[in-house]
């Protein structure tokens, strides 16, 4: 068994990291927006002689899964990397394999299927997929529920109900740590980082750059140096009502109540127990 080790990586080269690692017989590949990488990087570990696999590069979506069928029959461990409408090209085989119940491993990175093309991380492409059989391993999310309504701060792009599945995983696993502002301390920031840079912040960077500056003010009390990296995600030049607000004083912190979070948290109890 292979000793656990952290590495920084895209999730197509930690999906390829994990199809090396794992000691698969085959691949049946064939390429598709954003799960192309997935191949490619297996195929030149291949090509360099770090895994010793099958790596068949089909002549379409359906012909890369029925060759991993034929591994899977044939006794070898398989897997299979596609995305969006690939997946659904593959639909004439994947009920069969879940069927048959052969050991067949689907990479799927999402995307939404749409046309013309479409390369937003929808999962509509998922959801296509529920019903044919297969075990479905997804990273959970941390969310208050789809029904939850957002409370009146002017960081629109934080008002969504839950958080991307990768910085949950993360943030579960204890890799990163998470803080919350209040929205006037935050603008305090962006005032401060607007005089000083000259570039006016939309208010969600502005967040980033309150923990950016309470990293540095720590460091002063410390009495160390540190490189601090944050991102400057957008300007606000169409938030600026925001920011007449907070010069007027107008701008309020606001707490979403507890009782509503615990309402919602209890909804998704009843969904996922």
């Amino acid at each position: 068994m292979l000793d656990q080790q952290t590495i920084i990586s895209s999730g197509n080269e930690a999906a390829a990291h994990a199809i090396i690692d794992i000691g698969y017989d085959g691949e049946g590949y064939y390429p598709i927006t954003p799960s192309s990488e997935v191949g490619e990087y297996v195929n030149r570990a291949y090509a360099q002689g770090e895994v010793d696999l099958s790596f068949v590069v089909g002549t379409s979506e359906l012909a890369a899964i029925s060759t991993v069928a034929g591994m899977a029959i044939a006794g070898g461990r398989a897997v299979d990397v596609t995305s969006a409408q690939g997946l659904l090209l593959k639909a004439e085989e994947l009920p069969a394999l879940a069927g048959l119940g052969l050991p067949v491993v689907l990479n799927l990175a999402t995307r939404d299927v749409n046309a013309p093309l479409n390369i937003k991380n929808g999962h509509s492409d998922l959801y296509a997929a529920l019903g044919w059989g297969w075990i479905i391993f997804l990273a959970k999310m941390y969310t208050v529920g789809h029904k939850f309504v957002p409370p009146p701060i002017h960081a629109g792009g934080l008002r969504y109900h839950g958080d991307s599945p990768t910085l949950c995983l993360l943030y579960h696993h204890k890799y990163i740590e998470a803080v919350a502002y209040r929205q006037r301390a935050v603008f305090d920031a962006a005032v401060q980082f607007a005089r000083v840079e000259g570039i006016i912040p939309a208010p969600e960077s502005a967040h980033a750059i309150r923990k950016a500056i309470d990293e540095a003010l720590q460091c002063k009390v410390e009495g160390v140096s540190r490189a601090i990296l944050f991102n400057l995600s957008g300007h606000g030049h169409f938030d600026l009502q925001a920011y007449d607000e907070y010069t007027a004083g107008k701008l309020e912190d606001y707490a979403y109540p507890r009782e509503q979070i615990e309402a919602s948290m209890k909804e998704l109890a009843a969904l996922q127990p």
